[in-house]
């Protein structure tokens, strides 16, 4: 890590990545059964802290939605014990009156300066083969600034 001046720092923070799939806990699902899977993002929480990271990068989540999609980030945050939540944005979909938000995510316990999200649209269609289609949506790279001890540290989270 640098500070502005450009001088090396002796600090050392642990970083971690997490694909929370919606927030699925996976453990206590039947494995035949794709519907028995319930969102558990207390669960989710508790995996985030076993890691002892500062900063978590958070892949496949809902940042506004109905009650238990809405604003995940925050809620992870709150649950782990950390300050500072950031969305990203990748596609919305839903119903007009219910518009539901879907994508990357960062939660720290150092402070959040800014946050951009950059958008990656999907191919169109004329580039895609046609038994793909459904696989692609468009995507992001979220890119953050942190102050951590007075230094500035650029985080960037995306997930293909």
């Amino acid at each position: 890590m640098q500070d502005e001046r450009g001088s090396k720092m002796g600090q050392k923070i642990k970083i971690a990545t997490f694909n929370i799939c919606h927030g699925l806990n996976y453990e206590k699902a039947d494995s035949c059964d794709r519907k028995s899977l319930k969102i558990d993002l207390k669960r989710t929480a508790d995996t985030i802290v076993s890691t002892g990271a500062e900063i978590v990068s958070l892949n496949e989540v809902y940042g506004r939605g109905p009650f238990k999609l809405n604003r995940q980030e925050k809620k992870l945050a709150r649950y782990s014990g950390f300050r500072y939540s950031k969305f990203g944005k990748a596609i919305t979909f839903g119903k007009s009156f219910i518009k539901i938000h879907y994508g990357n995510a960062l939660i720290s316990k150092h402070p959040i300066i800014s946050s951009n999200t950059v958008p990656v649209p999907a191919p169109g269609k004329s580039e895609r083969r046609a038994e793909e289609n459904r696989l692609y949506e468009d995507r992001n790279i979220l890119v953050s600034l942190l102050n951590v001890n007075n230094a500035v540290l650029t985080v960037i989270n995306t997930h293909f």
